[in-house]
């Protein structure tokens, strides 16, 4: 009988100890989707208890309800209260828990503190990590912003080096790494069960170095047209989607009539672009094809831009770079091409839809508050933006870019800096949350830090 008791003890001690160990680390690091290793809720852990973060930690103990409200209580009368030191001791999956020591009327006393994530419950590290910055934003401490984005998992927020987008042309390395990213971006939005079927008709991609922006001398239609091509690529050969590419008509009344030079001659390269082997000719366009006489095998079609030019049987629309010109809007064509689409995804690629004042008042006061918010209802699921210093000359010197890589990745700001030989890194000084985008003066505030 003691034969048999004995090793069902041992066995039941064992299990306690290995019960224990894991239960403990588990309330170290409590996301439960992430149980296997922990890796990302460990890290961020070990960052906010870093001298860096120490002041990041102190504002998010302050987002505890009970612990602000009993702070701000003690302080109506008289400054009494307040948090001198926090301690980060694990990450559960609806907050960041600290233990924080408050000096209260002259005493130090150890209060619980949960900083809740302000869109929930977190089920992943990306989701994690993304919810620090939204909490570091909220707290008003966008330096720290930096070193969350900069931790080894989730979203990867490094950037290359040596673009050098200061020489024309750019590298051809330069050229497909933004093509195949924004590829990968426009294949995750479009897959993305979570966006919703109107946001999905509302897409954009903006792209802004010196290749692609048709305000300096250094404009390269091929560099649109190139970026175009791959994405349509991957859509029509890997996901089996018709896809229409579309560039705005001319614009105007009687002698006003005219196209953006950055389209001009646009739609003509189109119609002889080779799409290489990968599709047979019936998948390619061909000339006579029509949106309303269009061949149901083919995947390329063409078009322009307005309601009448979306088939039923169109998958996902790409308007190449569509602008207003003096004397004529093009934001009208395209909202009523949005609802025609009826939440297929519609992508814009460089759009340029700001008002051009002319003469005959196409564009004054009335109606400019909707077409602002028509504007704005488009979502970004890629962008790069160089920036220039405001005291710097015609798009020289670069102080460093924004960048956002996907729907639901971060808004980054990265500061150029340069090293020997010609040789230049963008470090990583801010990041936001993916929507809305950052505004303007937070950007500038940024590397004025």
């Amino acid at each position: 009988m003691l034969f048999v008791i004995v090793p069902f003890f041992l066995f039941f001690l064992v299990e306690c100890a290995v019960g224990y160990g894991w239960r403990s680390r588990l309330r170290q690091c409590r996301l439960q989707p992430l149980r296997a290793q922990h890796t990302g809720v460990e890290q961020a852990v070990e960052y906010l208890n870093s001298e860096p973060a120490r002041k990041l930690l102190l504002g998010l103990a302050l987002q505890d309800v009970k612990l602000k409200e009993e702070i701000n209580g003690l302080n109506f009368w008289s400054n009494c209260a307040s948090i001198k030191a926090a301690k980060c001791t694990g990450i559960s999956p609806n907050g960041v828990e600290i233990d924080a020591v408050c000096e209260i009327k002259g005493k130090a006393i150890m209060r619980k503190s949960l900083a809740p994530f302000p869109s929930g419950t977190v089920e992943d590290e990306s989701q994690l990590k993304l919810e620090l910055i939204k909490m570091a934003t909220i707290c008003e401490r966008s330096k720290d912003t930096a070193g969350i984005a900069s931790l080894q998992f989730g979203y990867d927020c490094s950037m290359p080096s040596d673009f050098l987008f200061n020489q024309v042309p750019h590298a051809p390395w330069v050229r497909n790494y933004l093509n195949s990213r924004s590829t990968q971006a426009v294949l995750r939005a479009i897959n993305d069960p979570t966006i919703p079927s109107n946001l999905k008709s509302r897409m954009q991609i903006k792209i802004n170095v010196p290749e692609a922006n048709p305000a300096f001398d250094t404009y390269r239609m091929g560099t649109l047209l190139e970026l175009a091509r791959e994405i349509v690529l991957a859509l029509a050969v890997d996901e089996g989607k018709r896809v229409r590419i579309c560039v705005q008509q001319p614009l105007g009344e009687g002698i006003f009539v005219g196209m953006p030079l950055a389209l001009a001659s646009m739609r003509v390269v189109l119609e002889k672009m080779d799409w290489g082997s990968l599709l047979s000719p019936e998948q390619k366009w061909r000339p006579g094809d029509q949106a309303s006489s269009q061949r149901k095998e083919a995947l390329i079609r063409l078009g322009t831009i307005g309601a009448e030019q979306a088939a039923e049987d169109d998958d996902v629309f790409i308007i190449m770079a569509p602008q207003n010109v003096v004397g004529g809007m093009i934001v009208d064509e395209l909202e009523a091409m949005v609802k025609a689409a009826a939440g297929r995804p519609l992508v814009l690629i460089n759009p340029i839809l700001a008002d051009r004042p002319s003469s005959n008042n196409v564009m004054q006061i009335r109606g400019r508050a909707e077409r602002r918010a028509f504007t704005d209802s488009f979502v970004d699921i890629f962008a790069l933006r160089l920036l220039y210093p405001s005291s710097g000359g015609y798009m020289f010197p670069i102080s460093g870019l924004i960048s956002k890589k996907g729907w639901r990745e971060p808004w980054c700001c990265y500061a150029r800096e340069e090293g020997g030989k010609g040789k230049e890194e963008y470090k990583l000084v801010a990041a936001f949350p993916p929507h809305p985008p950052p505004d303007p003066s937070v950007v500038s505030a940024v590397y004025t830090m």
